[in-house]
């Protein structure tokens, strides 16, 4: 009991003492004047659009107590939800002291039976150099850098008979054989109507002899 009191406080010191930082660190800058960066996130919807209740969840988290953190973070912690394939957007993070600032970026949330979605993960490192330029490196889940940060969502269209005639149209070959067996079903019909036909007129005949 005492050791989960002693985890929550703890969290709870560090994450005001982010937030503080983050709110008066550029108060008393000399020659580090501070910059201001965001973090741009892709997200994409491949497939037909899903009609859907469609919404995901994208978590922004600052590795170490001291990193700042955008505007509505809860400590060293931001989510953003958004609707259909619309972008995250986790706003504006002031630095105000040089150095390596290291954040990672990850998607929460269950694939659906017809919705496939991307659960990778990113790792986000800002270089503040003391003359005010900054640089930003990202990682994907393999530790291989990238350009830039996407996750691609796939839609799957429920598979029906039209939906299958609709995405694998008939070919000649198929189309010659199902004029073939239209042609024989109706050809066995008549035949078979014929028959029968003569077979009651013979019993007709019969009957009166």
């Amino acid at each position: 009991m005492r050791k989960s009191i002693k985890i929550i406080a703890l969290t709870a010191v560090l994450a005001a003492a982010a937030a503080l930082k983050t709110a008066v660190c550029c108060a008393d800058d000399t020659e580090f004047t501070g910059v201001t960066r965001s973090i741009p996130v892709k997200h994409e919807l491949k497939g037909d659009r899903y009609k859907g209740n469609y919404r995901s969840s994208f978590v922004l988290t600052a590795e170490s107590w001291d990193s700042p953190m955008p505007d509505g973070s809860d400590g060293m912690r931001k989510t953003v939800t958004v609707k259909g394939d619309e972008d995250p957007d986790f706003g504006q993070i002031r630095f105000c002291e040089p150095g390596a600032y290291y954040y990672t970026v990850e998607r929460v949330g269950d694939d659906r039976d017809d919705l496939e979605l991307d659960m990778e993960t990113y790792r986000v490192m800002f270089a503040m150099l003391s003359d005010g330029t900054s640089e930003m490196v990202i990682w994907d889940e393999s530790g291989s850098k990238t350009d830039k940060i996407v996750y691609t969502d796939c839609y799957y269209k429920p598979f029906t008979e039209q939906s299958r005639a609709d995405d694998f149209p008939a070919t000649d070959d198929e189309v010659m054989v199902e004029i073939v067996i239209r042609f024989s079903s109706v050809m066995l019909t008549s035949a078979f109507a014929l028959w029968q036909a003569l077979k009651l007129r013979w019993r007709m005949r019969n009957g009166r002899g």
